[in-house]
C-alpha cells in the first residue's frame, strides 16, 4: 500500500507518468478545462518511444474522464466520497495513475481500491495530505497481486463543502 508520504520512493514512476501525460503534470485548477486536459479522453502514447500507452478511465455513472466534486459529509445518508472508474477488459494494464487537484487549501483523505470482476477488492493506497489549492497530486499505483480490476474505486474526502477534480488513467 502506497501513501502520500512514500511518493518520493515512486519518483521514477511519476517521472515516467509525467513523460506520458505532460499536460497533467503541470495542471492546475485554472486550466482543467483546457484542450490539454480534455485530451485525456483519447489514448495517449509515451513520447519516450517505449510503446507504453495510457487511457483515461470513465467514471461509471457519467462516462466522464474527469470529475469535479464537492465533498458532502452527511449524517443521515453518509458521504459522497466514493467515485468508481470503469477499467476496460483489454489490454491488461500494468499500473494506474490518479490525478487529484483540490480547489481548497485543506486536509484531504484518499483511499484507492481495485474492485475485481469476481467481487474481491484490493486496497492499494490510503493516506491524508494537507493539500494546497490548485496543486495536482499524481499518484501511481498497481495491483499488489497483478490481477486486472474491473473498477478502480477512489474515495476522496475532507472538509464539508470543499471541491476537487479527479481523474484516473490506466497504463500498459
Amino acid at each position: 500500500m502506497m501513501t502520500f508520504k512514500s511518493l518520493a520512493a515512486t519518483l521514477a514512476v511519476v517521472v515516467t507518468t509525467a513523460a506520458m501525460l505532460p499536460s497533467l503534470a503541470t495542471a492546475n485548477s485554472t486550466d482543467l478545462g483546457s484542450p490539454q486536459t480534455t485530451d485525456l479522453a483519447q489514448t495517449m502514447t509515451s513520447p519516450t518511444g517505449t510503446g507504453r500507452s495510457c487511457v483515461a478511465l470513465q467514471e461509471v455513472t457519467t462516462g466522464q474522464t474527469e470529475i469535479r466534486r464537492r465533498i458532502e459529509n452527511r449524517a443521515i445518508l453518509g458521504n459522497n466520497w466514493h467515485t468508481d472508474w470503469l477499467v476496460p477488459n483489454q489490454p491488461n494494464f500494468t499500473y494506474f495513475v490518479a490525478m487529484v487537484t483540490p480547489e481548497n487549501t485543506a486536509p484531504y483523505w484518499l483511499d484507492v481500491h481495485l474492485r475485481m470482476s469476481h467481487g474481491g477488492s484490493e486496497k492499494v493506497f490510503s493516506d491524508r495530505a494537507d493539500a494546497e489549492a490548485g496543486s495536482t497530486f499524481i499518484i501511481p499505483f498497481g495491483s499488489p497481486t497483478g490481477r486486472q480490476p474491473a473498477l478502480v474505486n477512489t474515495r476522496l474526502g475532507g472538509l464539508n463543502g470543499n471541491f476537487y477534480t479527479i481523474s484516473v488513467a490506466a497504463c500498459e
